[in-house]
C-alpha cells in the first residue's frame, strides 16, 4: 500500500474510520511522501529516498517501524 503518510503518522491516526481496518489488512507499506528531490530510479517500488518499505504487520505488533527486505 502507498499512503504518502509515514507509520507514525499513520499510527497516530488510527481513531479514524477504517485505517485500522485497511491497515491490518496490508503486509507492506510504503510510506512517506514522493520527494522530487530524493528520487532514484534504483529503488524498487520506491519513488525517493526519503520513502520506507514497511512489514506492517511486525511493525503494527511493535509499534514501531520495521523495514521490510525488497
Amino acid at each position: 500500500v502507498y499512503t504518502g503518510y509515514t507509520f507514525e503518522e499513520l499510527t497516530s491516526q488510527l481513531h479514524r474510520p477504517g485505517w485500522l481496518e485497511l491497515l491490518g489488512k496490508t503486509d507492506i507499506l510504503i510510506d512517506g511522501r514522493f520527494e522530487e528531490t530524493e528520487q532514484s530510479y534504483d529503488l524498487r517500488f520506491r519513488g525517493s529516498k526519503n520513502q520506507r518499505a514497511l512489514n506492517l504487520p511486525d511493525s503494527l505488533a511493535c509499534g514501531s517501524a520495521v523495514a521490510f527486505n525488497l
